[in-house]
């Protein structure tokens, strides 16, 4: 099999990977690529109900060189446990990184579907179309099975998405931690919620370097009831922190009931003056924001604002160049998870 990029090499990997058995718990087959190797790969690497397999790079890249159609991705993996991917690179074809190209905005890096147990440790996800990861459920909107859970997202370098850099659109614990991100077109973490099974419970955050995205950073919206969301330790450079768990629409009748619980957002520093609300949370039973550090422009904007929660805890915060926290009265809570 070729490994300089000189061919396409998507239906060779695909028949090797086809090949090579399942491992068990603690037992996981290995696949190595060649050490330092490129391969080209123009359609999707698709890994469907396979366990416990781990792809060790090796310093390995695999590069998409033609735009594609809009469904096309690098990997596709649905159903299954224990995938792990190591030390691996994915070179997505955009020309220009971090645009948002709409026709092809769905070609993710890693679109990860209904998986029990996925690990990203020492890759690389650079030029996407689409998001760098999508982790969601093994069935289409309509047919919801599942969600993925116990995700780990580790000391990888991710720039140049075309749309999210990370979509939660059904994870049940996620570990995002010491990892690079930069030139996100829209949303750097957007936890969204389709239906009311999806979102992202029991999320980590923590001591990532954040660089430019073009909506928020970590964004909480939907019909989720998204509960133990903890941005900890994060540094932002050259963007404001941006924390928002977005107002429910309250012309929407279902929406006006869901509550979502357990939002953390503690330690994380910027080095940019903002001049919006930092982070901005509604309807969440529980909160704590302490220990952040940003400045403001504007001391008519509040760098923190609460609505309709409960158990707010605010303090301890370099919030200099705001005006006061805004957190309107406690309502009883009406539904909550966890």
């Amino acid at each position: 099999m070729a490994a300089d990029c000189s061919v396409d090499v998507t239906g060779p990997l695909l028949r090797f990977f086809a090949s090579v058995p399942d491992g068990r718990p603690g037992r996981p087959t290995r696949v190595r690529f060649g050490r330092g190797g490129c391969y080209r790969v123009e359609g999707t690497l698709v890994l469907r109900d396979r366990r416990h397999l781990r792809f060790d790079g090796r310093g390995a890249v695999l590069r998409w060189t033609t735009p594609g159609a809009r469904g096309r991705r690098s990997w596709r993996l649905v159903g299954g446990a224990g995938l792990w991917f190591r030390d691996l690179s994915v070179e997505g074809p955009a020309d220009q990184p971090g645009v948002y190209v709409p026709e092809l905005d769905n070609q993710h890096g890693f679109m990860v579907l209904g998986v029990a147990g996925f690990t990203l440790e020492r890759v690389r996800v650079v030029d996407t179309y689409g998001d760098f990861v999508y982790l969601g459920s093994d069935k289409g909107s309509r047919q919801l099975r599942r969600g993925t859970s116990d995700v780990v997202v580790t000391q990888s370098t991710f720039s140049g998405a075309g749309r999210q850099g990370i979509t939660l659109s059904w994870v049940d614990g996620v570990r995002i931690e010491a990892n690079r991100f930069e030139r996100v077109a829209r949303t750097l973490i957007d936890d969204e919620a389709t239906r009311p099974e999806g979102g992202g419970r029991d999320v980590l955050v923590r001591d990532n370097d954040i660089g430019s995205f073009g909506h928020h950073g970590y964004l909480i919206h939907g019909e989720g009831r998204q509960h133990d969301v903890r941005i900890v330790g994060n540094r932002w450079h050259g963007e404001p922190i941006d924390v928002w768990a977005r107002e429910l629409n309250p012309g929407t009748s279902p929406f006006r009931r869901i509550r979502r619980a357990r939002i953390e957002v503690v330690g994380n520093v910027s080095d940019t003056v903002g001049s919006k609300p930092a982070i901005v949370v509604d309807r969440t039973d529980g909160v704590v924001i302490r220990g952040n550090v940003q400045h403001g422009a504007d001391a008519a904007q509040p760098a923190v604002r609460v609505t309709r929660s409960t158990g707010v805890r605010v303090g301890s915060n370099d919030f200099a160049g705001y005006g006061r926290p805004e957190v309107t009265p406690a309502v009883p809570p009406q539904r909550s998870d966890g």
